[in-house]
């Protein structure tokens, strides 16, 4: 009976990954998943999985001090809220008021955490590497379908090729897929919602697909899912997404070729590292003038035309306004959820100026977002949050580089995934601003595992 259940929650669990760049219709009622297309699956998985805990006793890594991290970091986040309570409940944009957003975030986070962190962990101690081969099917199987989509909408949309806007018209009716052409932009989203999520997709499975060799070594089953790969990202039109896989590409043949530095001189580097991360943002705290932010921003080449382009002027205003917004409650922030209220009074002239985009912020239309992780994390828990988050990020980073050049040779490829990984997604999160990533928590749950096996065989 639970060889079996064990079986069926493998498949739902693959199931979830292969969904995860459709952009369809969700369940409506779920608000924040409302498009995702994954989220049936995992429902039916967490369900599933419920059904076995009474089976079964699951593990929770409650000495991994990555894990002791996260939960620290969402006691901060509870602490912040708690304090700012007054002002979230006479918050509001529109229909969205400050417990709503307070209570959908958090709900948000502690699916995330609890549930589906830990379930997935679980699942990988079960099967263990055999998971990872099966994963990796799973993402090249979901690329083609993606690529197949993309290329139809390269032909329509940059060679007007006959016959290829009724097939796409075609695939946009089929259950779960919702198409998002725009051919007056030059850019594709294939199934995805956009091309930044487009983009996404590619830098999660890309470390999977790119360590992790096939048994039979045919072109088209390790280096055909590579070129569908750098075919999408170039003509998905994301600058950072390219940016981020070429990043990851040549951090890979680094890693792969510098196996024997000394360990010394990579703590030396880390060490250093840290210390300028944690500088820049309390660098910019001392800059209290915001007119002097403003020069500075303006002053780099990439937004000497922002006056042509409304997204740049939209995120480069709302990257100002968290700036003043911070300096006002420095040490804990505003409150989980809750930056999207303080930002709107701090927006500089010229970004609203003409702007449609942000008076549709202004006018409560549509809820502000702020564009950057990082950003929001130090806006809504302050410098002790963000702390936090960074050392949390920091010691992802620090044990898989240190595991790799120091490690076993049996976990090196896993550590070389989860250090490829980290670089995507820390890079990524500098555009995105919610923690609502599956891939990124498959990604976690992998780390805890590969930590978990690294403990019992070598301590």
């Amino acid at each position: 009976m639970d060889i079996k259940i064990s079986k069926i929650l493998k498949y739902f669990f693959l199931l979830c990954l292969f969904f995860i760049p459709f952009d369809g219709e969700g369940i409506i009622a779920l608000g924040e998943f409302s498009s995702e297309a994954y989220i049936l699956f995992l429902l039916i998985f967490l369900g599933l999985y419920t059904l076995k805990f009474f089976l079964k006793p699951i593990s929770i890594p409650f000495k991994s001090t990555e894990f002791q991290l996260l939960i620290l970091f969402i006691i901060v986040l509870i602490i912040s809220s708690l304090i700012n309570l007054p002002y979230i409940y006479h918050s509001k944009v529109g229909p969205k008021t400050g417990f709503y957003k307070l209570a959908t975030q958090f709900l948000v986070l502690l699916f995330f955490v609890f549930p589906v962190l830990i379930f997935f962990y679980n699942l990988f101690l079960e099967h263990q590497h055999k998971l990872i081969f099966s994963i990796r099917k799973v993402f090249v199987v979901t690329l083609y379908v993606v690529f197949a989509v993309g290329f139809l909408e390269v032909l329509y949309i940059f060679y007007r090729v006959p016959g290829t806007k009724d097939i796409l018209n075609i695939v946009d009716e089929i259950p779960l897929i919702k198409l998002n052409l725009t051919p007056w932009d030059k850019r594709i989203s294939s199934i995805t919602r956009e091309p930044p999520s487009l983009g996404m997709f590619l830098i999660t499975i890309l470390p999977w697909l790119l360590v992790y060799k096939p048994k039979r070594n045919k072109i088209w089953l390790y280096f055909l899912p590579l070129v569908f790969i750098l075919f999408l990202s170039f003509y998905s039109g994301s600058r950072s997404g390219i940016f981020i896989i070429f990043l990851q590409l040549i951090a890979y043949f680094i890693l792969v070729n510098t196996n024997k530095i000394s360990i010394t001189k990579f703590k030396r580097l880390l060490q250093v590292s840290v210390i300028v991360i944690l500088i820049i943002p309390v660098g910019l705290f001392k800059l209290k003038d915001s007119e002097v932010i403003q020069d500075k921003i303006q002053s780099f080449s990439f937004v000497e035309n922002y006056k042509q382009n409304t997204s740049n002027k939209t995120r480069l205003g709302t990257y100002v306004a968290s700036l003043e917004t911070i300096k006002n409650q420095p040490t804990l922030g505003v409150g989980y959820g809750q930056a999207g209220f303080y930002i709107l009074d701090d927006y500089p002239f010229w970004s609203y100026n003409d702007n449609r985009e942000i008076e549709r912020y202004r006018s409560g239309e549509r809820f502000p977002p702020m564009f950057n992780i990082y950003l929001r994390v130090l806006v809504e828990s302050g410098f002790i949050g963000f702390f936090v988050f960074i050392l949390f990020i920091t010691f992802l980073f620090y044990k898989s580089m240190l595991q790799y050049y120091n490690g076993n040779l049996q976990f090196k490829k896993d550590n070389l995934i989860i250090i490829l990984s980290l670089i995507g997604y820390s890079l990524t999160w500098m555009q995105f601003d919610t923690f609502r990533v599956l891939g990124f928590w498959v990604f976690l749950s992998f780390y805890l595992y590969i930590q978990n096996r690294i403990k019992n065989e070598y301590y």
